[in-house]
């Protein structure tokens, strides 16, 4: 039982000290290896950011140009359709006043 329980501390203090030494700044950077991990998490966070804002932009001019061309398109039918509504009417007065004079 006590060379288990040896070998457990050793264990534990291997690991402790494995972390200690993964988490410990470099001399010729400067930078330990979870800060470094943590600057490049930051780093793709921030272009990832910069590329859904510029997603979002493209997405809204292309949605303001497609709404301005149905306007425009929803228009030009509306202003047909009054105009063939018209003429319409005029036909009708005038099938009106035919039918008077006879």
């Amino acid at each position: 039982m006590n060379m288990s329980k040896n070998m457990t501390l050793l264990l534990a203090a291997t690991a402790l000290l494995g972390t200690l030494t993964a988490c410990e700044k470099k001399a010729d950077t400067g930078v330990g290896p979870a800060e470094q991990a943590g600057r490049q998490i930051d780093q793709a966070t921030s272009e990832a950011g910069k590329n859904l804002l510029d997603a979002k932009e493209r997405v809204t001019k292309d949605l303001d140009k497609a709404a301005k061309e149905s306007s425009d398109r929803l228009n030009k039918a509306a202003e047909q359709a009054g105009e063939k509504i018209e003429q319409a009417g005029e036909k009708i007065q005038e099938a009106a006043r035919d039918a008077r004079k006879q």
